[in-house]
């Protein structure tokens, strides 16, 4: 049994920065298998084009689905603090804290640096 302070802790990151349960096992239902990977990316992504950060997420993907996928780091795109400053982005809705890596907080972020470069065409996001 953890004591009370470790648990604090456990639970406030759990809380504020990515929200995976410690305690979190194989065989609970909200866990994802690798081997369950492929399908649970084609089921969220269909056909649609992906788009990422960096050529070993884009390989990484390749190895698992045949959706185009584009790296912005290839087209130009900045790092994420460098987005950070040029959309003046303070953090995310959801977090409290300024310094949180945040999926959605770069997804935005992301997003508006595509939009605005003009670099691709978003069907979607």
């Amino acid at each position: 049994m953890l004591n009370k302070s470790t648990q604090s802790q456990i639970n406030w990151t759990v809380d504020n920065l990515h929200g995976i349960p410690w305690d979190l096992s194989p065989s609970e239902e909200s866990y994802l298998h690798y081997e369950q990977l492929t399908s649970f990316i084609k089921e969220h992504v269909q056909d649609q084009p992906i788009f990422v950060k960096g050529r070993p997420k884009k390989q990484w993907l390749e190895r698992f689905i045949t959706n185009p996928i584009t790296d912005l780091h290839e087209l130009g795109c900045p790092n994420l603090g460098k987005l950070k400053e040029m959309f003046q982005y303070k953090h995310c809705y959801k977090h409290v804290y300024n310094n949180m890596r945040c999926a959605l907080e770069n997804v935005h972020l992301l997003c508006n640096w595509n939009v605005i470069s003009n670099a691709v065409t978003l069907q979607t996001l």
